[in-house]
């Protein structure tokens, strides 16, 4: 399990980069390209974060997998998990409607435009 809240971390922040980059090199002359380097920083700080009170919620580490040595955990795991699937999912939320601001601009029907942002969409399922 606690080996596994590493991977499921690092897999979830791959998927968010791999996005970012993809729209980064998308929308190379846009507006957009602030909020996507915002995005980027706040995912990669998260990721530390995250990453840092996994490794630190209990003292000592062993105490994680195995109850009958001395020590506690200072988060509760309950709220930690909430805790980080609201946050990335606020994440996804974001990063998924950053490419809808460009999409609305541009100078085609509104058929066509609704067709991109479709597109876009689609990562979300």
């Amino acid at each position: 399990m606690f080996c596994s809240e590493f991977c499921y971390a690092f897999s979830i922040a791959s998927t968010k980069f791999a996005l970012l980059t993809l729209y980064w090199r998308l929308f190379k002359m846009s507006s957009i390209r602030i909020p996507i380097q915002i995005m980027f920083t706040i995912s990669v700080t998260w990721i530390i974060l995250r990453t840092f009170m996994v490794a630190f919620q209990c003292l000592p580490t062993q105490y994680f997998w195995n109850k009958s040595i001395h020590g506690h955990c200072a988060i509760n795991e309950s709220h930690f998990f909430f805790g980080t699937i609201l946050t990335h999912c606020v994440m996804d939320v974001v990063i998924l409607a950053l490419p809808v601001i460009e999409v609305a601009k541009l100078h085609l029907p509104l058929r066509e435009r609704l067709a991109v942002i479709g597109l876009f969409f689609i990562g979300f399922l």
